[in-house]
This record gives structure tokens, sequence and C-alpha cells, in this order.
């Protein structure tokens, strides 16, 4: 038997939907991990901004794919398309530069195209913390990482890339994502199927409409609870009262 720590009502429905709904005591309680994105000043997004001497005039665009499945080979093509209009800041899964899980292309090619270009913004792969970069941008373009989700609870439109199905397999045939990536998130972020739709993407998620909005709220109330920056709190209170249970 297992205690089980949520992060909204959205999550406990679905495993209830699998049928795992009398296999743990379940505590909606909030996700710490997305505890720091609510501390008053904890990230400063001006100075990250002057530090990478973005153009103060533009918008922010955060490309932020998975390694696998991964909309790089799909999106490689077009990136260049958000030039010069916007700021690109391109953050690669840690696994995108290692050459084990994902080939080394994956990086080479970005690596290539900011020394070219003055307006991309590659962080090294050294830097493995995303938030400072989530709460900087404008919009995120991403596909089945859960950095969409993070966006969202910032209350933040951004672009989700729909893989083709037959990409969403591990080599024994298992899904490699529990979700239909056409359906997440639809009516708040905008989707993409083909590389041509990337600049539309965007600007419909840079200027969203008043359903947008509302539909973000609705999403973003029954993923997530208590967006406050205190769910460890409530997880350490609760962990503390089941031990003296025993």
């Amino acid at each position: 038997h297992y205690h089980v720590f949520l992060e909204g009502k959205y999550w406990y429905d679905y495993i209830k939907s699998l049928g795992w709904g009398n296999c743990a005591d379940f505590y909606i309680t909030g996700i710490p991990k997305l505890d720091p994105l609510f501390w008053k000043d904890h990230y400063k997004p001006e100075e990250l901004r002057k530090k990478l001497g973005l153009d103060k005039n533009k918008k922010t665009v955060l490309f932020a794919p998975s390694y696998k499945p991964s909309c790089i080979g799909f999106v490689q093509s077009k990136i260049t398309e958000l030039l010069p209009k916007y700021n690109l800041i391109i953050k690669l899964h840690p696994y995108s530069w290692g050459g084990k899980y994902a080939s080394h292309s994956q990086h080479r090619f970005y690596e290539k195209l900011a020394a070219r270009n003055p307006d991309v913004f590659l962080i090294e792969k050294e830097d493995f913390d995303i938030y400072p970069y989530l709460v900087l941008a404008d919009t995120l373009i991403s596909d089945t990482s859960s950095v969409i989700n993070e966006f969202l609870a910032l209350k933040k439109h951004g672009v989700i890339y729909v893989l083709p199905m037959h990409k969403l397999k591990h080599s024994d045939g298992m899904e490699s994502v529990s979700i239909d990536q056409a359906k997440w998130l639809k009516g708040a972020f905008t989707h993409m199927f083909q590389p041509d739709d990337l600049l539309p993407a965007v600007e419909k998620a840079l200027n969203p409409t008043d359903e947008m909005k509302k539909k973000l709220e609705e999403y973003r109330k029954y993923f997530f609870t208590e967006l406050d920056g205190k769910a460890s709190v409530r997880v350490k209170a609760k962990i503390n009262e089941l031990m003296e249970k025993r």
C-alpha cells in the first residue's frame, strides 16, 4: 500500500481512470518541485535578460524540446524563421548533449546556429535548471516535455509540437507518453503538426484570445492545487502526521 502525493485533481482522476484508485492513499498537496517558481523574487528575469544580452524590445521564445521522442528534427529547418523578430533561447535536454540516448546532431546544429546568429542564445549543457528561463520567456515551444505543464503553472501560453503517432513508441512497442498531444491543453496552448506551422503558432501563443486565457485558467486550476510556493510544507506536514500514526 502506498501514500501518493499529487499536484492536482486531474492526476487523481487520471489514476482512477486506470483502475488504480484503491492501490494507495492519495493526497492532493501541490508539487514541491514548482515551489521556487512562486517564491517572491527567487528568480530575477531582468538580471538574466541583461546577462544574456537579450533585446528588451523583443519578445523572448524558449525552445525546450525533449530528447526522445523529440521535435528537434522537425523544427530544425524552420527555427530561424523566428529571427530576427524574437529573441530565441534554446534549452536542450541534458540527454541531447551526451550522445548515448540521443544523437550528437541534436546539439551540434544549435551550437553552429548560435555561433552564427546573435539573436540565438543556446544554454550551456552544464546549466541544468530550466526554471529561470521559463520565468523569463514570453512563450515556449516543446513537444512531450513536462516543461509544458510547468509553463502552464506560470499562466503562460505555449506551443506544443504534435509528433507523428508512430514516433511515440519505444522499441518494444510500449507508449512513451501517456497523453494525446493533439488534445493536451487544447484551446489554451497552440498546437503545430508540421514545421511550416511554427511562426503562426508562436504568434498565436504570444497573442492569446480571451477564450484561450479562460481555458488556460481552467486547466491550471484542474491540474494544480494552491500554486503558492508551499507545497513542500504541506507534503512534510502530511508525512509527519502519517509517521506519528505509526
